[in-house]
């Protein structure tokens, strides 16, 4: 077994990241079939459960020929394939192959949970445990048949174990390293709360546990936990519970008063928007009442109310005498204006004035309509226009003032 093949497995967190770039700084290279290798794995373990015995998986004819490609590509170079489930066809690929070398790798159950608790995914501390121990004790049959051929290390300190292994069997340029592992920063309270539970409820894992580390190439130190930084980290998780207490109360008061002032802004907005509004319509109709004038002046320039208001200023001895002369006068002028403005639209269409329904103070021009002023003119109009009815046209005009005097 000269370690030119090599096969590794084991119940891995980081699904051998760390190890396959080891390898490849060390010149040892990622076999080209392995993505072969893992379709031949998932179709032999599709038809059964990986809860059996490792032995009962067989490699079919049919993948042989994988096996010899492994072959030709490890006479060229050193080489190797990293699949969790190499395990349940290794007995069958040993009785094929001799001359391959297993490196069984393990991690401690509480480092496989502190991984999963950190991956922001769900999962049940059972199901992964259970999975752990069942993997593990299979992994544990299989090297007690074939020590010779395996190496069983714990993955937390394989690095330099592996290399002085290696280095034994042909391979003295194999570069030794410190063992870089992520730490987790102060983790010691949490370890000693997940050692605590699997103490307590898996007893059955501790024994698994300290069975692989037995067996193991490079077994790590069982660390004691110090009363004194489990007693300090447990004061500090709890100052650092107040302290987020505090802040989130803290926060919660800020985004309350951010929704006040958010709030206050939508009432400004809304305040200004009606603003831009009133001054854009009072823009209009500042406009329209600059191009046509109001309602209010159509309705005073009519003839009905000149006449009328002209009735009413006439308070002396002297206007009334000249009364017929001054309602004369507005009807020509009257008259004389009209034709003006007949001129000027028939010129230009756009100077046509519109109708009173448009103007914005129509509904109040319209009251104009009932004025005094105005209902004397309507009265001289119509008796203007009929004769017989100026006879009666002073008395018509009398009547009306009493009217509206008593009113």
């Amino acid at each position: 077994m000269d370690g030119k093949k090599i096969l590794i497995f084991g119940f891995i967190s980081d699904n051998f990241l760390e190890i396959s770039s080891f390898l490849e700084k060390n010149k040892i290279k990622k076999a080209e079939i392995e993505e072969k290798i893992s379709y031949m794995l998932n179709t032999i373990l599709s038809s059964k459960e990986s809860t059996r015995s490792a032995c009962d998986f067989k490699i079919q004819k049919m993948y042989h020929c994988l096996l010899q490609d492994f072959n030709n590509e490890a006479s060229k170079k050193r080489c190797y394939i990293a699949n969790q489930n190499l395990l349940y066809i290794a007995e069958e690929w040993l009785k094929l192959d001799e001359n391959v070398l297993f490196v069984l790798l393990y991690e401690n159950p509480i480092e496989i949970l502190r991984q999963k608790i950190f991956s922001n995914h769900k999962f049940c501390f059972k199901d992964i445990l259970m999975d752990w121990l069942r993997y593990n004790n299979l992994m544990l049959e299989f090297y007690s048949k074939n020590n010779n051929k395996c190496i069983l290390m714990n993955y937390s300190n394989y690095h330099n174990s592996l290399i002085k292994y290696l280095s034994k069997h042909n391979n003295p340029d194999m570069v030794y390293a410190e063992n870089d592992a992520y730490i987790f920063k102060n983790k010691e309270l949490f370890d000693f709360l997940l050692e605590s539970l699997i103490n307590k409820d898996y007893q059955i894992i501790n024994d698994s546990y300290e069975k692989l580390e037995k067996n193991s190439l490079s077994p790590i130190c069982k660390r004691k936990f110090s009363s004194e930084n489990v007693e300090k980290e447990i004061v500090d998780l709890f100052y650092f519970i107040e302290t987020n207490s505090i802040l989130k109360s803290k926060n919660k008061s800020l985004l309350d008063f951010i929704f006040d002032i958010q709030e206050d802004l939508e009432k400004l907005h809304q305040e200004n928007c009606r603003l831009e509004a009133h001054i854009k319509n009072q823009n209009s109709l500042l406009s329209f009442c600059m191009k046509y004038g109001t309602a209010k002046q159509r309705i005073q320039n009519q003839l009905s109310y000149r006449l009328g208001q002209t009735i009413i200023n006439s308070k002396n001895i002297f206007k009334i005498l000249f009364m017929p002369i001054f309602l004369l006068s507005n009807i020509i002028s009257f008259k004389q204006e009209r034709q003006v403005y007949n001129k000027k639209i028939k010129k230009d269409p756009s100077l046509i004035l519109p109708p009173l329904e448009k103007y914005p103070d129509y509904q109040e021009a319209i009251k104009f309509k009932n004025y005094l002023s105005y209902r004397l003119g309507q009265v001289i109009i119509k008796g203007f226009k009929n004769p017989l009815s100026i006879i009666l046209l002073p008395y018509e005009i009398v009547k009306l003032i009493y009217k509206f005097r008593k009113r």
